[in-house]
């Protein structure tokens, strides 16, 4: 896991939690790409996902999956990414995650404050809800797709989760 990529994550996981929203834009106005240089990653391709409500990292996950831009992102041309949770019990979604994925600039692939990991299995060949039903959770405005059959490693760490295909 990126350290500058998780840390742009947390921040915008934090604000979704504290601020009782999930969008793409903080509730300070700044955008994805911003909050990642002010985290320190520049000049490089960037991808952010952003969901709220899913109890755990598995829900989240399978959610992405069904969902056919948060999947394009998932499984994109990326060297490194960053994750991140937040929890809220007095906002609407309580439980907020953030994505952010890095290709180029500097990357830092060697990065010497990445966080190790280790990985658990998780199976995403489930069939997807219908989009908008009652228990799906916000995804924001991405169109969901079938997920074809594969197996995602999900990754901890200290005080995050990420995954690993």
């Amino acid at each position: 896991m990126h350290s500058k990529l998780q840390a742009a994550a947390q921040r915008q996981a934090d604000d979704m939690a504290a601020n009782n929203f999930m969008s793409h834009q903080g509730s300070d106005g700044s955008k994805m790409a911003q909050r990642v240089a002010e985290a320190g990653f520049t000049g490089g391709v960037i991808a952010e996902n952003v969901a709220a409500g899913q109890k755990n990292v598995n829900a989240v996950v399978d959610s992405w999956m069904k969902s056919s831009g948060h999947r394009q992102n998932i499984l994109g041309n990326y060297t490194v990414f960053g994750a991140a949770y937040a929890y809220s019990r007095t906002s609407k979604h309580k439980h907020s995650w953030t994505q952010v994925f890095g290709r180029g600039g500097n990357d830092g692939t060697d990065d010497e404050n990445d966080i190790p990991w280790t990985s658990t299995g998780h199976d995403l060949s489930s069939e997807p809800t219908e989009e908008g039903s009652a228990s799906e959770p916000d995804m924001g405005h991405h169109r969901r797709s079938e997920a074809e059959e594969l197996t995602v490693q999900v990754v901890t760490c200290k005080g995050c989760w990420c995954f690993w295909i």
